[in-house]
């Protein structure tokens, strides 16, 4: 599993992606929702895309995840990352929750085995005290 180092900077949030990162801290992977009409949105924003409410409720994803895309990183956006090299960047997508994407890591997962549409499960990884990230598994390997 890929663990990343305390120096790698971590996402910096502005004032729309707060309770989104607090929900993170308690390992809990909320994705906003327009409460006007439902549509479920990443990144957090201000108002809704498709109704222009700005009316928001939270949605709790259910562990029903899959694979939308991926890519293996050879070349480290940050010299904090030259240990973990390679690892895999992946767009995971909830279909229970309108198809909303999260971009995160695929850890624990050989680059051979990975297959657009694989069934992932949900892990956490703290890499400094305080700052909680999601990442994913192959379904069956969570720990």
């Amino acid at each position: 599993m890929i663990s990343l180092p305390a120096d790698v900077p971590t996402p910096q949030a502005d004032a729309w992606e707060l309770e989104f990162w607090a929900h993170c801290a308690a390992r809990r992977l909320m994705f906003q929702s327009c409460a006007a009409c439902g549509r479920v949105r990443h990144p957090p924003m201000p108002f809704c895309p498709a109704c222009r409410s700005t009316e928001v409720r939270w949605r709790e994803a259910d562990g029903d995840a899959q694979l939308f895309t991926w890519t293996v990183v050879h070349h480290p956006s940050h010299p904090s990352l030259v240990p973990a090299v390679p690892y895999i960047v992946a767009v995971v997508e909830f279909p229970a929750l309108d198809h909303v994407r999260l971009l995160t890591n695929l850890v624990g997962v050989p680059a051979d085995t990975v297959r657009i549409g694989m069934a992932l499960s949900l892990v956490w990884e703290e890499p400094k005290r305080g700052v909680v990230l999601p990442r994913f598994t192959a379904a069956g390997d969570a720990s």
